[in-house]
């Protein structure tokens, strides 16, 4: 049959493989003839019913969907190789660059005279370029002295096992730069006072002679120079322009052709950096003697004994580097104030049953990049031994019981979802699942941790110098062992807000990036 004469069944009409005009003009007639047809629409001229178009566009719709789906899975995929790159670059640029300042596993001690001259020439035993806090550090040559009760006074520092942080140069809001002093924050006690500050002749010949500008720490060990910066503070052992990411060249001297210009240049790429570092650190084991008042001549030599005998001992350090990282180049983040009211007393750990308020310093020392504070939290008395481990994430509370009003807000606003923090006694790293607010007021918040926290991650060993058996005991926890002190970095202050004070308001992401921990030695030989 011819392709004219559309007039067949259904089934046969589609079997005609085209219908051009002259088809559809006779089927046209076809329609108007009187005579019943048994004629149908030519397959030409059927359309899609409105099932069908319904169910096409459901099935486009679903492949789109997953098409689109593919676009911020990728992206985040992107992001978190990106980061991991950044994570690991900055990683070993921080290893690196510590290394080169502390040249472990071969570094000497040296011994510098006495400025001020005396008979027999007493000296100080020096470091050659730097260490780290928690070292234990002994000058051999005060054993010597006329006074054997006096001889204790020869171990500048003992040893612990307490995480401390690196003191970092920043920048201030201004462009100024200004150092950290993270072991400001640990500036307490007499102890720490006095212990390289001797105004007295039972020590060093002269009463006029500081052995460290009263400092916590020996001047030169954790930071170099001795210029007026030194003096106010301090030099940082590591420049702001070493721990960037990428890192930078030095800044240019006042002396170099064009030096305005070139500043102005170089400020404009460090407003580029979104990524640095910093360091924690923790002396893994105890060496040489432990703090102790001696009570007799036969406990100062003692004393003095087992330091001499740790001398040379391989010190091994646990290194945290942190990568940090602000979200935006007007970002500004407070440092914490040392003020002994404000800070967690490291020495005394039997007055930890009591939390302490911290506070930030003014407005106008607020620094570019984040800095590490020092405060504390509180982790609940019913902790499961490790037999009886749940896998139930632990809860804690920030702040600790007994703290309220401003500063309790302001550690609230410390700790958000994804905040990294180190446990300061065992080194142990927490990670913030989730936050809850448990009050209408935001003085106080719940934290769930990323994992069970077992009673033993807590407990102190026997002997411990943090712990005596009337405060505490192995396998029991107490309040001081509960109330932890951690070193955590706090997001950007609030700009918004017109006179942050002493309690800013935080508000942003977490700037830790990351923790990685890796292991350094350092081996002195005289």
């Amino acid at each position: 049959m011819s392709n004219a004469n559309c007039q067949l069944p259904i089934a046969d009409c589609k079997r005609i493989p085209l219908c051009d005009s002259s088809s559809i003009g006779n089927w046209k007639s076809a329609i108007g003839n009187s005579r019943p047809i048994r004629a149908s629409v030519p397959s030409c001229l059927r359309a899609f019913s409105l099932v069908e178009m319904m169910i096409a566009i459901v099935i486009l719709g679903l492949g789109l969907i997953m098409v689109a789906t593919m676009f911020p899975v990728a992206w985040d995929r992107a992001r978190t190789l990106s980061e991991f790159t950044v994570e690991q670059s900055a990683a070993a640029g921080a290893e690196a660059t510590l290394e080169s300042l502390l040249r472990p596993a071969g570094h000497r001690l040296v011994r510098i005279v006495n400025p001020i001259p005396t008979t027999p020439p007493f000296e100080e035993l020096r470091l050659a370029s730097g260490s780290l806090a928690g070292d234990l550090f002994f000058d051999p040559t005060l054993p010597s002295r006329a006074i054997p009760a006096h001889r204790h006074l020869s171990i500048l520092a003992y040893a612990d096992t307490s995480l401390h942080a690196l003191n970092m140069e920043n920048v201030l809001v201004t462009g100024e730069k200004v150092s950290e002093n993270p072991w400001r924050l640990e500036f307490l006690t007499d102890l720490v006072r006095n212990r390289f500050l001797f105004p007295d002749s039972r020590s060093y010949p002269s009463v006029d002679y500081e052995r460290n500008r009263g400092e916590p720490f020996p001047d030169r060990l954790f930071y170099g120079g001795d210029n007026a910066m030194s003096r106010l503070g301090g030099t940082p052992q590591v420049r702001l322009w070493q721990r960037m990411y990428p890192p930078m060249d030095a800044p240019p001297a006042e002396t170099d052709a064009d030096y305005e210009a070139r500043l102005e240049q170089w400020n404009e790429k460090l407003a580029t950096r979104r990524f640095c570092w910093a360091v924690l650190h923790r002396l893994r084991s105890q060496i040489g003697p432990v703090p102790r008042v001696p009570i007799s001549q036969a406990g100062v030599d003692q004393l003095v004994r087992e330091a001499a005998a740790a001398m040379g001992i391989t010190r091994t350090f646990d290194i945290y580097y942190v990568t940090l990282r602000r979200t935006k180049p007007t970002n500004r983040y407070a440092r914490q104030d040392p003020a002994p009211a404000g800070i967690p007393n490291p020495f005394d750990y039997t007055s930890n049953t009591f939390p302490v308020s911290p506070a930030a310093m003014v407005a106008d020392e607020d620094v570019m990049f984040p800095a590490a504070w020092r405060v504390q939290v509180e982790f609940p008395p019913s902790l499961a031994p490790g037999v009886n481990a749940t896998g139930i994430p632990t809860e804690i509370q920030v702040p600790a019981m007994g703290l309220s009003g401003e500063a309790a807000k302001m550690l609230v606003q410390m700790f958000p979802a994804g905040t990294q923090f180190v446990d300061e006694i065992t080194g142990n790293i927490y990670r913030v699942a989730k936050r809850r607010i448990a009050d209408n007021v935001g003085e106080k918040s719940i934290l769930t941790l990323d994992r069970e926290v077992l009673a033993g991650d807590l407990d102190l060993p026997a002997g411990d110098p943090r712990c005596d058996d009337v405060d505490c005991q192995p396998g029991m926890l107490v309040p001081q062992e509960l109330l932890r002190t951690v070193w955590v970095y706090p997001p950007a202050v609030d700009r918004t807000q017109s006179a942050p004070g002493p309690t800013p308001h935080f508000d942003g992401p977490p700037p830790v990036v990351d923790i990685q921990v890796g292991t350094l030695s350092i081996s002195p030989s005289s």
